[in-house]
């Protein structure tokens, strides 16, 4: 390749003649990176050489912006005419067959364990409630009544809490006012109550129950202390989940799994 400068290679010009500092070029083919300056090294030795009345500082000042263009792109290690961001398609389908191999692994884990979530979460409330009822019995100084497989307006809740107004352990649409009413189906994940050991009260169609009075110690429909246990289970069935909520004679709670 020639110069356009007169006789003697490239290679022999930039040897022989360039200016101190300037770069030997004998080819800017493919993406090397000195070719960044090639074309203004070629400019600089026309305009040195041939006279076109530049001024040789102006020459120097626009050499050495060019000189630190260059260093910089090496201390980078960039390579000029390549872009640097983004991803590649192999990269890409990677990290989604990736996303597909935990996805494989940790959706049915998930699944599997959603149903004891729910379940707990359902022990816990219950105890929260019966804690409730205790803790407004002392408030209001009066019984707080809980029935269990209560109708209310037509709808059957798996339990009740409520301002026992006539002190019957029996609940009174018209008189008594519901602090609490649950459905274990509203957790989902197939909580149901599987057993019930409390006392049964004197309504038309006996209901098991407890009541807290203003002390909060619990009694039963015979007005004596009671305890009780309420057991939960979900649709993989009490042989495999279950938690026992159970209630003391001095009105404290546990959960047993």
């Amino acid at each position: 390749m020639t110069t356009g400068l007169g006789a003697g290679s490239e290679e022999e010009f930039f040897y022989g003649a360039a200016p101190r500092g300037l770069l030997r070029l004998t080819s800017c083919n493919g993406p090397h990176i000195y070719c960044i300056l090639s074309a203004l090294e070629r400019k600089l030795l026309l305009h040195w050489h041939e006279g076109e009345g530049a001024r040789k500082d102006d020459l120097t000042r626009e050499r050495d912006r060019g000189m630190g263009l260059l260093h910089k792109l090496l201390r980078s290690g960039q390579r000029p005419g390549r872009h640097q961001g983004g991803f590649t398609l192999a990269e890409l389908m990677m990290v989604i067959a990736i996303i597909g191999i935990l996805s494989a692994i940790g959706i049915p884990a998930m699944v599997s364990t959603y149903p004891d979530y729910q379940l707990k979460a359902a022990a816990r409330d219950i105890v929260s409630n019966f804690q409730k009822a205790k803790l407004e019995a002392a408030k209001r100084n009066t019984w707080v009544t809980v029935t269990f497989n209560q109708p209310v307006n037509g709808i059957t809740y798996d339990y009740v809490v409520f301002v026992d107004s006539n002190q019957n352990h029996q609940f009174d649409a018209a008189a008594d006012t519901a602090l609490a009413q649950t459905d274990f189906s509203g957790y989902g994940g197939g909580v149901t109550m599987v057993s019930n050991t409390f006392g049964l009260n004197a309504d038309a169609t006996p209901l098991p129950c407890f009541t807290f009075t203003p002390r909060g110690l619990p009694k039963g429909n015979n007005d004596l202390a009671t305890t009780g246990t309420v057991r939960l289970t979900n649709r993989k069935g009490v042989g495999i989940t279950k938690y026992d909520v159970t209630l003391n004679t001095m009105g404290g709670f546990s959960i047993v799994r």
